[in-house]
């Protein structure tokens, strides 16, 4: 059955429209999880540009905090983007993610949690000391005996 969202209100923000529609209990199980993170780049319109004001009323940005976050280092409420972003770079879930990522698309393949859990752990320390240096995990990912010695399509190393 299609759902239609409801007819935007021309002097509504989108913030507005969206607290609107999360009151449905057809649109709020989704939008609970996925609009907290959205309000905090509500300062950007669709072009990206900035602003302080949609339709006359001023940008409320901020959020209580994401949901369904685990890592303590992302919890707790935001003001805006510049403070998700800030929160994220600071998450260790983040962090693995990123390395799990490149090291996917490094490889050629998924992480092999038995084969690679040495490598993962090494690209974790490298990461971490560097400060989070994305030039400093790729590299560590090129010279991993994972990267190095990888099987390509064949059984070719």
């Amino acid at each position: 059955v299609p759902i239609e969202p409801p007819e935007p209100n021309s002097d509504s923000t989108t913030r507005e429209r969206f607290e609107q529609h999360s009151s449905d209990p057809a649109c709020a199980g989704c939008h609970k999880l996925i609009d907290p993170i959205g309000f905090t780049f509500e300062h950007y319109d669709g072009a990206g540009r900035w602003r302080d004001d949609e339709n006359g009323k001023p940008i409320d940005s901020s959020t209580e905090g994401l949901v369904n976050v685990t890592d303590t280092n992302a919890q707790g409420p935001l003001a805006d983007a510049l403070e998700l972003s800030a929160k994220l770079a600071q998450s260790t879930d983040v962090q693995d993610c990123l390395i799990e990522q490149w090291s996917t698309y490094a490889l050629g393949r998924g992480p092999d949690p038995v084969l690679d859990a040495c490598t993962t752990d090494d690209l974790r320390t490298t990461f971490a000391e560097s400060g989070g240096d994305l030039q400093e995990l790729l590299v560590a990912i090129a010279v991993s005996d994972a990267f190095r010695f990888r099987v390509v399509d064949g059984g070719d190393v």
